[in-house]
């Protein structure tokens, strides 16, 4: 999209179906104001595998 351009970055693949859940819960989150999590979601770990 447009409003991406130069802003952010992209980038991944989500592993399996534990990950797409850990995605989804994140996107459903409740917002306020400029579309910000009212209460802070934290990512405390990840994995970086090559494919």
């Amino acid at each position: 999209p447009e409003w991406l351009q130069g802003k952010h970055t992209i980038f991944g693949e989500v592993a399996d179906d534990d990950s797409r859940r850990v995605v989804d819960a994140i996107s459903a989150v409740a917002t306020g104001p400029g579309d910000r999590p009212i209460e802070p979601v934290v990512i405390s770990s990840i994995d970086i595998a090559s494919v």
